[in-house]
């Protein structure tokens, strides 16, 4: 066949441009695609993993810590575990504002492993690992260039937390981190599935994300209609699709329910409580509490810039506007190839998310840590849209360098400055905060001690104190008659061990009546992390005083 001369002259040209746009594009797309999408999946969650590993090491000190413990939320998780198995109701003889399944699953878990910090930690790691599988699903998915993968690398230890402050917490991010790994394969259907099961976790996130799920599977059941102006409801593949969520929530409500009860059920699977306790301790992102995380000092801007708040800002502000203007592609443009519609879901969904959470579910300065791998996912997602996109992701990953410097530098010192010991339980403590622990303990030798506090287990640490009879003393999130427990321990004690000031724990001044029970209390040490109370003589107590007691 003959080529005109325009035609031969075309063939190179089209080639050179071609060759141009490949180049061009060699920031935005990895350059080579493996045949085996799976064996990539498991190259990218083993080298994820191995980062996981790592910063579960470094971090040991830290995790491990005695105070957070025996008076913080980790401590009380081990409390709700020690309270269900002698019979105790959640949310009816304790207070407990989160989902009943990771109760069930942790019992299970304790039992393997005994009710200690240290196995607590081992399912922080462990759950760090299933969100590396989940976040190397997605990677895969949407073939990020080389700055989105640098991205997720970089920021993988924010992304991934070594602890947080619950199981609940924990279960709530595997499941949400998997549902958006197999939504990023456009497998929707498991991934509303591993959404509902996150209701059931943590009564949060998991509705808005699991209600975008059923409008985009509902979307594309419609598309697959007849080929006509007006697209029909293909009901079976509808079905189909709805089949797996469907399954999963009758089992949770089944199981869930025989084993804890209807109420609890409906008092954990609904977020009322969690929405009371926020507006009675007036949390929220503006409060001048949050802001402490987000706001900087002016007299130590240069400290800031080592924190993670830079990148969680400029992260949370990008990925809004790059959900939006997602959104609105998914609007105006409807029908596209299946993985930019599902890149363009992933981005929409994770701004959509964020913006929720900043704007009504924030709550103290550390809640960050709950979500930033919605942050992560949502960036790297929208790095693979366009030139513009990739190079704020990559501005974003120069931002975290500093902060993860700082991290790990911390991390090192902590190894040097903190020490297990047998005084603190084999937990991890400075010098200064075992001496006072162990003055807590030589004061209370002998006596009916009780440690009060708006959590921990300080009980499950030190055999000396009086068992635990309540998981958490937070207005709106003890139960009344979990409140009346601690108020009657105190009156009947002679020893009391609280920490050394609100900020760090005391809850005597969110309950008058707990600041009565200790009217006929002396202070008999304080130090910079705790103090001791003990019961004056019957004696010595003031008639009036007494009257008010009794």
């Amino acid at each position: 066949m003959a080529i005109s001369e325009n035609d031969s002259t075309a063939q190179p040209r089209q080639a050179r441009s071609h060759a141009s746009e490949n180049q061009r594009r060699s920031l935005l797309r990895v350059p080579a695609r493996p045949a085996d999408r799976s064996a990539r999946v498991l190259t990218l969650w083993a080298v994820y993993t191995l980062e996981v590993l790592i910063v579960a090491v470094l971090r040991i000190p830290h995790d491990l810590d005695f105070f957070a413990f025996a008076f913080g939320d980790r401590g009380s998780w081990l409390v709700v575990q020690y309270l269900t198995a002698r019979g105790y109701r959640p949310t009816i003889d304790f207070g407990f504002p989160y989902g009943l399944l990771p109760v069930m699953l942790g019992g299970v878990w304790f039992r393997v492993f005994g009710l200690t910090p240290a196995a607590f930690k081992l399912a922080m790691t462990a759950g760090g690992i299933a969100m590396a599988w989940g976040m190397a699903r997605f990677a895969s998915a949407m073939r990020l260039s080389r700055i989105g993968q640098t991205l997720i690398i970089l920021t993988l230890p924010v992304a991934i937390q070594s602890s947080l402050p619950s199981l609940s917490h924990l279960l709530e991010a595997v499941l949400l981190c998997l549902a958006l790994g197999e939504h990023s394969q456009g497998n929707r259907s498991a991934a509303l599935a591993l959404t509902t099961t996150a209701c059931f976790a943590k009564p949060a996130l998991g509705y808005l994300y699991g209600f975008l799920l059923l409008v985009m599977i509902v979307a594309q059941c419609r598309r697959r209609g007849d080929a006509d102006d007006s697209p029909k409801m293909n009901w079976p593949a509808l079905g189909r699709a709805l089949m797996p969520a469907a399954v999963t929530g009758v089992l949770m409500l089944v199981v869930l329910g025989s084993i804890y009860g209807v109420r609890p059920l409906v008092a954990s699977v609904l977020p009322l409580n969690g929405m009371k306790i926020y507006a009675t301790n007036h949390f929220g992102f503006f409060t001048p509490w949050s802001r402490t995380f987000w706001y900087p000092a002016r007299d130590a801007i240069g400290a800031y810039v080592g924190t993670i708040a830079p990148f969680w800002m400029g992260s949370t502000v990008w990925l809004a506007l790059a959900g939006l203007f997602a959104g609105w592609q998914l609007l105006s443009a409807p029908v596209r190839s299946a993985p930019t519609r599902t890149r363009d879901e992933i981005i929409f969904c994770c701004g959509l998310l964020q913006t929720l959470f900043v704007l009504r579910l924030f709550g103290p300065p550390m809640s960050w840590t709950y979500y930033p791998y919605l942050l992560v996912m949502g960036v790297a997602a929208a790095s693979a849209v366009s030139y513009g996109p990739a190079l704020v992701a990559f501005a974003l990953a120069v931002v975290v360098l500093v902060p993860q410097l700082v991290y790990l530098a911390s991390g090192a010192l902590q190894w040097k400055s903190m020490t297990p010991s047998p005084v603190t339980a084999g937990l991890w403590a400075d010098a200064n905060e075992r001496a006072e622990w162990a003055n807590v303990q030589r004061l209370v030798a002998g006596h009916r001690a009780v440690a009060i506090g708006v959590a921990g287990c300080v009980p499950l640490l030190a055999p000396n104190f009086e068992p635990p009879i309540g998981a958490y003393l937070v207005p709106d999130e003890s139960t009344p008659t979990e409140v009346e427990r601690t108020i009657a321990r105190v009156k009947t004690a002679e020893m009391v061990v609280r920490p050394a000031s609100v900020s760090i724990g005391d809850p005597i001044a969110s309950w008058p009546e707990l600041t009565r029970a200790f009217d006929n209390f002396d202070l008999v040490w304080k130090g910079r992390v705790y103090q001791v109370c003990r019961r004056r003589p019957r004696s010595a107590v003031h008639p009036s005083i007494a009257s008010i007691n009794q």
